[in-house]
Formats: C-alpha cells, sequence, structure tokens
C-alpha cells in the first residue's frame, strides 16, 4: 500500500490543506478512488456510505468499517470529525495544525479500512508470501466464503460453515488487539501517513504524532510473554501452524516481525518502548 498511494495521497493531502477543503463526502469519495485505482480495488470495493450521526461522548469511536460482503465502507464522519477535534486538544499542535491533524486522522481511518479490501486481494494472489499466508490462516469467515461450494461439495453443511465463521468472528471481537488482520491495517494506514508528512515537510508536529501512532502499531499486542500472531493462533486453534510461520520471519528485519506480529527479542522490544515513550514525551500534552 505505502508505495503505490503516498504520492497521489500527499498531492491530495497538500491541494486539501492549500484550498482548506472541507471534510465532507466528495472528500472521502475521492480518497477511496484514488486507493481503489492505485491498488487495482475495483473488483474489491464496491461503493461506500457516509452517516452523519453527532459523536456521543464516547472514549472510544468506531470510524469506518469494510464490510466484506457488500464490499462498501462505511464511514461515520460527523462522529469522527467531533472526536477528532476534541481529542487534538491532548497534542502539542497550534489552531492551524488542528485542521492538518483531522485531514491525516481522516484518511487513516480510510486507508486502514481499504488496506482490508486488498487484504482479500492479496489472499487470492497466487504466489502467496508471509504476510498473505497469515492473514489467511487468520481471516477464517473470508476464506470460508470463498471456498463455500468447495467445501459444501465436500461434504459440510451449510451449518457447518456458519458455525465456523461466527466462532472465527468471536474469537476476532475478543482477542481483537492480537489479530494479524487488525494489526497490518494499522501499520500499513499509519505507514503511508508518516510517508506522506515526511514528504510534505510542512506539518512537524503532525509527522511525530504519525510516528508515534506507527510505532504503537508495531507494539500492538506485544507483552515480555506475549507474542500477538502466535497467541492469535492459539486462540483460533491453530497453534500447530506456528512454528513454521515463525521460522521463515527469523531472516526478516525487525519492523517486518513486527509488522507481523512474529517474535522480536527482549532488546527489539525495548527499543520500540524507548522509541514510542521519547515520541510520546514530544507531541502528547
Amino acid at each position: 500500500m505505502v508505495e503505490r498511494v503516498s504520492e497521489p495521497l500527499t498531492k491530495f493531502l497538500f491541494d486539501s490543506l492549500k484550498n482548506k477543503r472541507v471534510i465532507d463526502e466528495s472528500f472521502i469519495a475521492e480518497i477511496i478512488e484514488i486507493v481503489i485505482n492505485s491498488l487495482d480495488l475495483n473488483d474489491y470495493v464496491k461503493g461506500y456510505k457516509i452517516n452523519n450521526v453527532p459523536w456521543d461522548g464516547s472514549k472510544r469511536i468506531r470510524t469506518a468499517e469494510y464490510n466484506y460482503s457488500t464490499k462498501k465502507i462505511v464511514f461515520n464522519l460527523q462522529t469522527a470529525l467531533e472526536f477528532y477535534k476534541y481529542n487534538s486538544k491532548n497534542l502539542r499542535i497550534d489552531s492551524w495544525e488542528i485542521v492538518a491533524i483531522i485531514y491525516d486522522c481522516v484518511i487513516q481511518a480510510l486507508l486502514h479500512e481499504l488496506e482490508h479490501a486488498y487484504q482479500v486481494k492479496k489472499m487470492k494472489q497466487k504466489d502467496k508470501d508471509l504476510e498473505s499466508t497469515i492473514l489467511v490462516y487468520t481471516n477464517i469467515p473470508v476464506l470460508l466464503y470463498d471456498q463455500y461450494k468447495k467445501l459444501i461439495e465436500e461434504g459440510m453443511t451449510e451449518q457447518d460453515i456458519y458455525d465456523l465463521a461466527d466462532n472465527a468472528n468471536q474469537i476476532s471481537k475478543i482477542y481483537y488487539t492480537y489479530s494479524p488482520i487488525e494489526r497490518l491495517a494499522e501499520y500499513y494506514s499509519h505507514k503511508t501517513m508518516a510517508t506522506i508528512l515526511k514528504e510534505l515537510r510542512m506539518l512537524p508536529n503532525i509527522s511525530y504524532y504519525e510516528c508515534l501512532k506507527f510505532c504503537q502499531s508495531l507494539l500492538r499486542g506485544y507483552s515480555p510473554n506475549i507474542t500477538p500472531t502466535k497467541y492469535y493462533f492459539e486462540m483460533l486453534g491453530i497453534s500447530e501452524l506456528w512454528p513454521k510461520i515463525n521460522r521463515e520471519g527469523l531472516n526478516l528485519d525487525i519492523e517486518s516481525r513486527a509488522s507481523l506480529g512474529l517474535s522480536i527479542s527482549e532488546e527489539e522490544y525495548q527499543y520500540l518502548i524507548d522509541t514510542t515513550d521519547t515520541l510520546r514525551r514530544i507531541i502528547i500534552k
């Protein structure tokens, strides 16, 4: 995602800032169109829906969602704008940068959901790399839907398939923090925004914020006793697949392994903690 969408989105963000563009339905639609065209996602994204419900004051919101069945993106625009503006008061930014941080957050949220669509495309590629293999193993509902006819022919009932998909969905909700599907969507969306802001060179504080979010995406689910993807495999009941996955990732650099939720050393873990703490002190009040 990063290389293919950062260039057109850099221009889009620059023009939006320059013209003080209002974040409305046309703004959302243009971002979606840019990413669809850049990643060739016409078969995986079939439209969008904008909701304009006021923010209810919750500490956490559902900004957007990609529906795997309808292939549509739902974006809760008014909720997001009010939430992002409120939370901007916790950052060390000036009044002009508040506009920029809202642009950043809106685009990142859309990129996260569009990455879910891109993940389906990755899962269907013939020659699978380590990332797409992990996605296939952990996105069970999509895999079952894609293999539905074959599974029926092999003797499974509709109820069997439904029960498997429902169980996997429940696990994904309970263990959301450890899901490779979600960590990769966070990783790519924040890395893309960090790349765009670095290219613009005009919003250093927003860049610090995105670097912080990027590092947090790498740390997601890790603790001294937990390797997130290994733990998620265990929760799905597929722990026997973990040793091969982990071996294939041994020669990857720290960013690649952390993005996939694979094993990292104590020193690497501490490095990510220290970097995150430094960035937090710079940008969070």
